[in-house]
């Protein structure tokens, strides 16, 4: 099996059409977003953290733990069709559009 170094993984990565922002709001509470570069927010954290920093742990978390997610039908009697997260973004880039 070939060694790669960060640098040659960073160089195969394919740019990202998204950035992560970390802000606080106008309840005094930190927040993440990610945002689309068409300016679309396409998730946020969802709750307000008493701080910057503990917000930048939640989304650290989210980085981590999110990277090949299945995704999972909620409520009514359809057929479970459990893809994981990169199927489903395939599946939106194919058709020109992005869910969000």
């Amino acid at each position: 099996m070939t060694q790669l170094d960060g640098s040659t993984i960073e160089a195969l990565r394919p740019p990202a059409k998204a950035t992560f922002e970390v802000y606080e709001g106008k309840d005094e509470k930190w927040r993440w977003r990610l945002v689309h570069d068409n300016g679309n927010v396409i998730a946020d954290s969802g709750q307000g953290y008493s701080s910057k920093r503990s917000a930048q742990k939640g989304l650290r978390s989210v980085k981590r733990n999110a990277l090949g997610a299945p995704v999972e039908p909620v409520g009514g009697d359809a057929e479970r069709d459990v893809r994981s997260a990169s199927d489903a973004e395939n599946e939106g880039s194919e058709s020109g559009t992005a869910e969000s």
